[in-house]
């Protein structure tokens, strides 16, 4: 479930985004930043750490498409 959440956010990620992956990850890492904080999406350290963390063992185990 946590791989397909992961999907779904890169997903989304890239749709709104385009793949200018310097630009997704100076993004990402401001949410990681502010989370908890005022930002665009409402999140708390512990969603955003759950998203990391699920992107990250996708991408360990070769899973994204």
């Amino acid at each position: 479930m946590a791989q397909q959440l992961a999907t779904r956010w890169i997903e989304h990620v890239y749709s709104m985004f385009g793949d200018d992956d310097s630009f997704l990850e100076n993004a990402w890492d401001a949410v990681r930043e502010e989370a908890d904080g005022v930002m665009f999406y409402p999140m708390t350290k512990e969603v955003v750490t759950f998203i990391q963390k699920a992107i990250e063992y996708k991408e360990n185990h070769q899973l994204l498409e």
